[in-house]
């Protein structure tokens, strides 16, 4: 038919352009799922379904242009598959309208999208994914076509079920869609980000230091090391220790807890002090420890420097050692 609207001459020649045969599609598909991948289609008309009727992808996507086109998600639902539908263009109405209708569906996910090729960032509006997930009971994902790939970044906060992004070769190339989407280098940017989201956001609960900081704590942080000899039983006086690096020891917070308490072992000029110094040894069976240790291969990870002194204090046989050049 002949096409008057702009928007008809920009989709038809795109269609013309970058046509694919239901053929062509079905062997991409088998040679993605060979590498590993699940591989998902769009359509926009129930017609379409006819050219796959016996062909089954593994997720199927409804654009926002076709959100409203309801006899469409009530088809590709009925196949089982998760289908993810985007609310690009769409009034809240017609997401409540559609809330309606699907209510009884578990495998829609609902796609926060703004159809604009590209989106500024001043439009990305990432927070409608927490207004879907407080009034609507379907899960949400995010369907990106920032002009800043790093969008994603932000809108992983808000823990997107799926995130979408198209692929090009060249952003410059002519077409809708290349402008709004990412080279194959900010793809691979994306993945890390997405995999490790759940990492990267964890940590609501009580501090706990990694080893990293626990070496740096002990590096960059000061202790206080005792000026001469004292006896066990001398009661703790700052003005007898000189506060220096590195940390070793107790800290300021926790030296002041034992201010003018007696030590229960002597502490040797240069020492630092410590916890040991005011708490009895446990009755503890190192040797058997240690006799454990060697049967059953245990090992230590030391640093160069420290290898004389750890195996005259452990005797291990195995130990661990990093070199660099």
């Amino acid at each position: 038919p002949s096409r008057t609207e702009i928007g008809d001459e920009i989709v038809g020649e795109n269609i013309r352009k970058n046509y694919l045969s239901p053929e062509q599609i079905v062997s991409l598909a088998e040679m993605a799922k060979s590498l590993g991948l699940e591989v998902g289609i769009s359509f926009f008309t129930v017609e379409d379904l006819s050219d796959f009727s016996d062909y089954r992808f593994d997720f199927y996507k409804v654009p926002s242009a076709e959100f409203v086109n309801f006899p469409l998600v009530e088809r590709l639902c009925s196949f089982g598959s998760e289908v993810l539908v985007s609310t690009g263009m769409q009034t809240e109405s017609n997401v409540q309208a559609f809330a309606e209708h699907f209510a009884k569906e578990q495998n829609i996910v609902l796609m926060h999208c703004v159809s604009n090729y590209p989106t500024s960032l001043q439009n990305a509006n990432l927070g409608y994914m927490s207004w879907l997930k407080d009034n609507y009971l379907f899960r949400v994902g995010f369907s990106s076509h920032d002009e800043d790939w790093a969008v994603i970044i932000h809108a992983l906060q808000f823990n997107p079920e799926y995130v979408e992004r198209h692929i090009t070769l060249d952003k410059r190339s002519e077409g809708t869609d290349h402008s709004s989407s990412s080279t194959p280098d900010e793809f691979a940017l994306i993945s890390k980000h997405c995999l490790s989201a759940h990492l990267v956001v964890s940590g609501n609960a009580p501090r706990e230091l990694n080893q990293g900081e626990k070496i740096n704590r002990q590096n960059l942080g000061r202790g206080f090391f005792a000026k001469q000899d004292f006896p066990a039983g001398t009661k703790v006086e700052i003005e007898d220790f000189v506060y220096r690096s590195p940390l070793v020891g107790l800290d300021r917070l926790e030296a002041d807890n034992f201010l003018l308490q007696e030590t229960v072992s002597s502490v040797a000029a240069g020492e630092a002090l410590t916890k040991r110094h005011f708490e009895l040894p446990l009755d503890s069976n190192f040797q058997g420890s240690l006799a454990w240790a060697r049967q059953n291969n245990v090992g230590l990870p030391t640093r160069l420097h420290d290898l004389a002194y750890v195996h005259e204090k452990f005797g291990l046989d195995r130990y661990e050692l990093h070199l660099s050049f």
